[in-house]
C-alpha cells in the first residue's frame, strides 16, 4: 500500500513518524472524560462489563439488562469505551447505544476525534502496548487516566479521520467474514472428529456385520458379537494416584510425576517438570504406571480427561489420577481412552460426576460404567484407524487455525498502520 508523500517525527515514541500535515495532541485535550455516575431512575438501562466486550475486535458480545452496581458509569451512543483493567486484553467498544458500564471501563467523548477513529486507535497495538507498561499490580493490572490522558496520539482533520474509518471498516468486515469462516470450519471439522470417534467405537469398522441393542440408551445398537462388561470386571487394577501434599515430595530431577493438568484431549503433555526420587516412587508402587493403562482426570477443571500411558511415560508416577489397567487379553487401554472420549464416554463420566462447584469422579461409580469390547484384534483395528483419522482432521484444524491466527494479526496490524499514518488510504492524497 502507499505511503504519505511527506512524513515528520510525531514526538510520539511508539509511533515515529506520522504524515506532515497531521498533528500529535495529548489525549485528554482533544477527548472528553465521561464520568457520570448510575442512579436509581437509570439502573434498568444496558449494563456491561468488561466480560461483554470482546478481546481485540471491538465487538459486543452480549449485555446485561439485569446487573446492579454501585458504581456504574452512564455512557451514551458513540462515546468509546476502554477496559482500563489488564489493558493487555484490548477491551475496547464504540458504543451503538446509551447504557451503563463498570467502573472499570474509561468512557470517552471525541473533542477532536471522529468516534470510529478514536476506537481503531485505542485498540491499535503500540497503543495498547503503550498503556499496559504503565499499569501497576501483579495480580490484577489497572491502568489509569492520569496516564493514559497525559498520552501523545496522532490527530489528523476529521475528514480524513472518517476517510480512514470507513477504509477500516470495509476491510476489517473481509476479514472478519474470512475469519467467521474459517472459525465455522474448525468446528465442523471438530464435529467430524467427534462423530469418527463415536461410530468407530459404538459401531465398528464394518457396515455390513450383523447389529443388537446394547441395552444402554445412549448407545443403540452395537455389533452383534461384541461383549458388555463394567470396568470392574474388565481390569487387573483400577487405583488412585498419590492423594496428599506434595511440596515435600517433588524434586528437581528424578521420576517424571503427572499431574491432571497433563492430561489433554487424549494425551499426555509433560510440560510442568515434576519428578520424585526413585525411593519415593518405590514405596508408592500401587501408581507406578504401564504402557497401556488409562489415566483419568478424577477432580478440578478438567475432570473426565483420560489418556493412555505410551512408551514413553512407561514407569511414571501420579498425583490423584484414577488408573484404570484392563486385563490384556480382553481389553487395549487406546481403544478404552477412544471409547471415554466418544460422547457415550463423556455423556456416562458426566452423569456419574459429583459436587455442582468442584466436579469429582468417585472411583466406585467409574467402577460400574458398561464398557463395549470387540475382540482385542478388532480394538486395535479402530484405534489404528482412530488414530490415522484423527490426525489427519487436527492437522486440517491446526492449518485453519493458523491461518485464523495470521488474518487476526493481519487485521491488527492493518487498522495500526491506518491510524498511525504509515499506510495511505485516502481516496485523494493530501498535498
Amino acid at each position: 500500500m502507499k505511503s504519505y508523500p511527506k512524513m515528520k517525527d510525531s514526538g510520539i515514541e511508539w509511533i515515529g513518524e506520522i504524515p506532515g500535515h497531521w498533528e500529535s495532541k495529548r489525549l485528554k485535550f482533544s477527548t472528553n472524560l465521561m464520568t457520570k455516575k448510575s442512579n436509581i431512575e437509570t439502573n434498568s438501562i444496558p449494563y456491561l462489563g468488561l466480560e461483554n466486550i470482546e478481546s481485540n475486535t471491538a465487538t459486543l458480545i452480549d449485555v446485561n439488562n439485569e446487573m446492579e452496581e454501585s458504581d456504574a458509569k452512564l455512557f451514551q451512543k458513540n462515546n468509546v469505551l476502554f477496559g482500563k483493567l489488564r489493558p493487555y486484553l484490548a477491551k475496547v467498544w464504540l458504543a451503538s447505544f446509551d447504557g451503563r458500564c463498570s467502573n472499570e471501563f474509561l468512557i470517552l467523548e471525541g473533542r477532536n476525534y471522529e468516534p470510529n477513529f478514536l476506537k481503531s486507535l485505542l485498540i491499535s497495538d503500540g497503543c495498547i502496548k503503550t498503556i499496559d507498561s504503565s499499569t501497576y499490580g501483579a495480580k490484577m493490572p489497572r491502568a489509569e487516566w492520569s496516564f493514559i490522558g497525559n498520552m501523545l496520539f496522532p490527530l489528523p482533520k476529521q475528514d480524513e479521520q472518517k476517510q480512514i474509518s470507513d477504509y477500516l471498516d470495509s476491510q476489517t468486515k473481509l476479514i472478519d467474514s474470512q475469519i467467521e469462516s474459517n472459525q465455522k470450519l474448525v468446528t465442523l471439522l471438530q464435529e467430524k472428529r467427534q462423530a469418527t470417534i463415536n461410530h468407530a467405537v459404538t459401531k465398528g469398522l464394518d457396515p455390513n456385520v450383523p447389529m443388537k441393542d446394547s441395552g444402554i440408551e445412549w448407545i443403540g445398537e452395537i455389533p452383534g458379537h461384541w461383549e458388555i462388561r463394567p470396568i470392574s470386571k474388565s481390569t487387573n487394577k483400577i487405583t488412585n494416584g498419590f492423594v496428599g501434599p506434595t511440596r515435600d515430595i517433588l524434586v528437581k530431577y528424578g521420576i517424571r510425576y503427572l499431574q491432571s493438568t497433563y492430561i489433554k484431549n487424549g494425551q499426555i503433555l509433560f510440560n510442568e517438570k515434576y519428578f520424585v526420587t526413585k525411593e519415593w516412587n518405590s514405596k508408592h508402587s500401587k501408581s507406578i504406571l504401564q504402557e497401556n493403562d488409562v489415566l483419568l482426570v478424577q477432580t478440578g477443571a478438567n475432570v473426565g480427561q483420560c489418556a493412555a500411558v505410551t512408551k514413553e511415560f512407561e514407569g511414571c508416577n501420579c498425583h490423584a489420577l484414577i488408573i484404570i489397567q484392563l486385563i490384556e487379553k480382553l481389553g487395549n487401554g487406546f481403544y478404552l481412552s477412544y471409547l471415554l472420549r466418544s460422547n457415550y464416554g463423556i455423556n456416562y463420566l458426566h452423569s456419574i460426576e459429583t459436587g455442582a462447584l468442584h466436579p469429582h469422579l468417585e472411583i466406585g461409580y467409574v467402577k460400574e460404567m458398561p464398557i463395549l469390547f470387540p475382540k482385542i484384534d478388532e480394538q486395535r483395528q479402530i484405534v489404528n484407524f482412530l488414530d490415522k483419522k484423527t490426525i489427519e482432521i487436527d492437522e486440517l484444524i491446526d492449518m485453519t487455525n493458523c491461518q485464523i491466527e495470521k488474518l487476526q494479526e493481519f487485521r491488527q496490524s492493518l487498522i495500526s498502520a491506518a491510524v498511525t499514518g504509515k499506510i495511505d488510504v485516502r481516496k485523494e492524497v493530501i498535498s
